[in-house]
């Protein structure tokens, strides 16, 4: 990617800066950015500024190799939420997520004086650690 930027000012003169970013892609560049200010300094002098920005569109490659990407399942979601009609790969997966519509708490914490409930095993798991301190 190049980058240019040219800059010039002087104490009454507007200031002008512009910078062109290219990347090595065959699509056309984006139509250009400019934005202006004008700001009063102490010695009543008026100082405008403008900025020019081209930019291409970023590629494919370019725009993976920034950002991570999510992995998407092949395994169809056969099992649907009645409630949301959400979508899931497992039966289990969506019994799980039906807890979270009614609310129900199954998996309860076994030392004795705790109980504390839980709707998701791991998280009773996670739990448990505390009382092996």
């Amino acid at each position: 990617m190049q980058v240019t930027t040219t800059t010039t000012q002087e104490s009454t003169s507007p200031v002008v800066a512009t910078a062109t970013t290219t990347a090595p892609t065959s699509q056309p560049p984006l139509p250009p950015i400019t934005n202006t200010s004008t700001t009063n300094n102490n010695n009543n002098n008026t100082t405008t500024s403008t900025t020019t920005s081209t930019t291409t569109a970023p590629t494919t490659a370019t725009m993976t190799s920034t950002f991570s990407t999510k992995t998407v399942s092949q395994t169809p979601k056969r099992y649907k939420c009645e409630v949301c009609q959400k979508r899931f790969t497992r039966p289990s997966s969506l019994t799980t997520h039906s807890y979270t519509h009614t609310g129900e708490k199954p998996f309860k914490c076994p030392v004795e004086g705790c109980g504390r409930p839980f709707s998701v095993m791991s998280n009773l798991r996670r739990h448990q650690k505390v009382h092996k301190k």
